[in-house]
């Protein structure tokens, strides 16, 4: 009998660390679903698309504006009606783009170069930063 007492004390530590583990577990899962889904706006590197956007776009598109088509700009507004929002309709329109195709077609920028500076101009606009 002093052997199970002795079985029976050592676990009893387990006890609150089993009942936890459930929660813990769920907890975990969930932090690391979440983590794991990127929202469309920054599905690319936010920090890293603004630079480039600096030292590639600005010319044409400082601070939001199109000096090429002054309605076409970078702002909410005019992203929702002649785009979309959404980050492949963007990508589509500014690969096919003519005035933006030496910097998507000519190579000069990667497809990840493409989706850092998109996540930037969505979050700019989203954020109503321009």
């Amino acid at each position: 009998q002093n052997q199970s007492q002795s079985h029976y004390s050592s676990s009893s530590w387990l006890s609150p660390i089993i009942a936890a583990a459930p929660i813990i577990s769920a907890a975990t899962i969930f932090a690391l679903t979440v983590a794991s889904y990127p929202s469309p706006a920054t599905a690319g590197d936010i920090t890293k698309g603004s630079q480039i956007f600096k030292s590639t776009c600005a010319g044409c598109h400082a601070g939001g504006n199109n000096f090429i088509k002054e309605k076409k700009t970078l702002k909410k507004d005019a992203l929702e009606k002649f785009v979309g929002l959404d980050e492949t309709k963007i990508t589509e329109f500014f690969k096919k783009s003519f005035v933006h195709q030496n910097q998507a077609g000519g190579g000069k920028m990667s497809d990840e170069d493409v989706a850092d500076v998109i996540s930037y101009v969505i979050t700019q606009a989203v954020d109503d930063k321009w």
